[in-house]
């Protein structure tokens, strides 16, 4: 039994949408993420940076959304959510995955927390602006090298895709980003209708 610390609408979601997918039982312990409030002593000693998303199961704790993913998808080779280590894929697979978590991810912390990265108004709206222009030549990347798709993989679907499906969600500045990136718009639309990830979209309150 795996247990899930998140918060909704959080980086959790991904990790989340994994586990629907893989099918194996879990169960959910949302963490108050208030700003400003300190975090539970009791969920610090799991994870002493307070952040979700955290993953506990009989092996012991683990947190970071990618080392999750690779823990699951590792574990579960037969729900087929990314290629084992000796599958011609796998390279690429890690690239994709931890190019959305080490690139784009904090790009759109920068949008929507400039204020942890500057004090004055000035200084905020000088990285939100820089960001955005970041976060747009990411997506149209990525935009370019899904038109082999219709996912990262080309026609095999894994973790990766939920990740990039998730991040979409996260779209101030950039709110016709589906609009202008039809290959993004395709990759997240398959993935959305998958049953698994629509059940925890729902749950995180993502129309």
């Amino acid at each position: 039994m795996y247990r899930l610390y998140y918060a909704p609408s959080s980086y959790a979601m991904p990790v989340h949408a994994l586990l629907e997918e893989i099918g194996a039982p879990y169960e959910l312990v949302r963490v108050d993420l208030t700003r400003d409030r300190p975090r539970e002593p009791a969920y610090l000693k799991l994870n002493p940076w307070g952040k979700v998303p955290t993953l506990a199961d009989e092996n012991g704790v683990i947190y970071e959304s990618g080392a999750i993913a690779l823990y699951l998808t590792d574990r579960h080779p037969e729900a087929r959510m990314g290629p084992g280590a000796d599958d011609a894929q796998r390279g690429l697979y890690l690239q994709w995955l931890f190019h959305l978590i080490a690139m784009i991810q904090p790009l759109i912390s920068l949008i929507y927390y400039p204020d942890r990265y500057g004090r004055d108004p000035a200084a905020t709206a000088t990285i939100e602006e820089r960001a955005t222009a970041r976060l747009e030549e990411a997506w149209r990347k990525l935009d370019a090298a899904l038109t082999r798709g219709p996912y990262l993989l080309g026609e095999r679907y894994s973790a990766a895709d939920i990740f990039l499906t998730c991040q979409t969600v996260w779209n101030r500045g950039l709110p016709d980003l589906l609009a202008r990136f039809p290959h993004v718009a395709r990759c997240t639309r398959l993935v959305r209708d998958r049953p698994a990830v629509a059940r925890v979209l729902r749950i995180h309150g993502v129309a």
